[in-house]
């Protein structure tokens, strides 16, 4: 959004904010404030404090020193005029009077977030002006000597402009979007611009000057919002974004010098392959994983890898790969899973039951008698797994729903399947997991021999909403 030339703090707060889409009543419950407060800001009746600056600035999608410098201006301004009253101010008209008219006849006002006084043309004049008040004797010395002092003081003690409140912050979003994602409590679809707009956010604070330790912290938070992104556009069926994005975080990672970080996304990475139906590079990349995992990850996150490379495992068809790879991915049971790990993979023994009965079914051969234990181990792994379901992951409820009406489906019973399958086509179109139904079209597919059971058309009634809208862009 372009400065308006001129305008006072309290303006162009109103502005920015708005801009992001907040009301007053949004935007105080993302600072932690009262209505009131952002209220009496953007009347001008009071400013924000040093302390507040950080989280305005990361709000409004602006950097820490152009809002310090907006809230400066005026506060200062309001303070020399309550110092020295109505002889400084004839001070400053006589010595205006002494300068030459400026080009345009008029004194402009300046941006008040280009860090200059809104009531004089330019920096130079103001010093100029402020010369004259000194040896006037109008204003003290130690005043202005104080102002400088204590700016040059922070500066020397906090050479970057972002704090660790700033920080905590952005990391504390970041967890709160992707609990969000798990949770379903907006669609992927929805949740994709609130999700962009925060990687923006910190996308303008990586191109400012920083301290190498807040860069590496802000690398890590970006590398944790890529991945994010990735999965939405995974829940949307967009495969090919997803691993954009995923490749854009295992970079991040990099830059952070965070392994653990990066073994993740490698993971992540693997699943794009996985839904896109590329078995070898899912199993490269999810490999690659484990081996940075191996020094630098935590449990949860060997046993989440362990169970994504035995899915790879089975669609290639290698039995004891992917067994011994379930094995490894048991260890989650006696261990606690920490905060990053509960909300960026949260991997527990419900989503270790869905892998398991997702890579049995897929052992599963019909020619081979032996392996129907497979198919019965699968389905009682996956009931398992949706009764021990967290209510609150509502996201992972129809990709178990729908695998294990495919083991119905290998086991000859059409009603099994297709009940399941109405139940997964329910949720999947409330929360709009267009990467379930598609799935769900490939599983009606496999139904056409019974396409005149009352099963198959209940079935069909669900979907039939969906058939034209393939991507649920509602």
């Amino acid at each position: 959004m372009p400065q308006e030339q001129g305008a006072a703090f309290s303006e162009v707060l109103k502005d920015y904010r708005k801009q992001q889409g907040y009301t007053q009543a949004q935007a105080a419950a993302a600072l932690g404030y009262s209505k009131e407060t952002i209220a009496a800001w953007e009347c001008g009746r009071r400013f924000p404090t040093n302390d507040d600056i950080p989280r305005l600035a990361c709000l409004l999608g602006l950097d820490t020193s152009t809002v310090t410098r907006a809230v400066n201006g005026p506060r200062i301004e309001a303070y020399t005029r309550r110092m020295y009253g109505k002889m400084a101010s004839e001070k400053r008209e006589e010595v205006s009077s002494s300068l030459p008219p400026s080009p345009q006849g008029r004194i402009k006002k300046a941006s008040v977030l280009g860090g200059q006084d809104i009531h004089h043309s330019s920096r130079r004049e103001l010093l100029y002006q402020a010369s004259g008040l000194i040896s006037g004797a109008f204003i003290a010395p130690d005043v202005l000597d104080q102002v400088l002092l204590d700016r040059l003081t922070r500066v020397l003690t906090k050479p970057s402009s972002i704090d660790e409140t700033t920080l905590r912050y952005l990391e504390y979003r970041t967890s709160s979007y992707w609990r969000d994602r798990h949770s379903a409590a907006l669609a992927s679809c929805d949740l994709l611009s609130y999700v962009i707009d925060h990687l923006q956010k910190v996308i303008v604070l990586l191109e400012g000057s920083l301290l190498p330790v807040v860069r590496m912290r802000l690398c890590a938070i970006a590398s944790g919002i890529a991945q994010l992104i990735g999965e939405l556009f995974l829940d949307m069926a967009y495969y090919a974004q997803a691993r954009k994005f995923h490749e854009t975080a295992i970079l991040a990672a990099q830059e952070a010098c965070n392994p653990t970080l990066e073994a993740v996304a490698w993971g992540r990475m693997s699943l794009a392959w996985t839904y896109s139906k590329d078995a070898p590079k899912a199993l490269t990349c999810v490999q690659q994983a484990r081996h940075l995992a191996v020094e630098n990850g935590t449990l949860t996150i060997r046993a989440w890898l362990a169970a994504i490379e035995a899915e790879v495992q089975a669609n290639l068809s290698y039995s004891d790969a992917c067994l011994k790879a379930l094995d490894e991915a048991e260890c989650i049971e006696d261990q606690q899973y920490s905060l990053q790990d509960s909300y960026l993979i949260h991997f527990d023994q419900s989503l270790l039951g869905g892998y398991k009965g997702v890579c049995f079914r897929k052992l599963y051969r019909p020619e081979e008698a032996r392996s129907t234990i497979f198919l019965e181990k699968a389905q009682d792994i996956l009931k398992g797994a949706l009764a021990s379901l967290e209510p609150a992951l509502i996201q992972r409820q129809p990709t178990f729903l729908t695998d294990l009406a495919d083991t119905y489906l290998r086991q000859g019973d059409v009603e099994g399947a297709c009940g399941h399958a109405i139940q997964a086509t329910t949720i999947a179109a409330q929360i709009k997991l267009q990467k379930v139904v598609q799935r769900l079209f490939i599983l009606r597919q496999e139904l056409e021999l019974w396409k005149d059971t009352q099963y198959v058309k209940a079935l069909d009634g669900h979907l039939a909403p969906l058939v034209n809208n393939p991507r649920m862009e509602f």
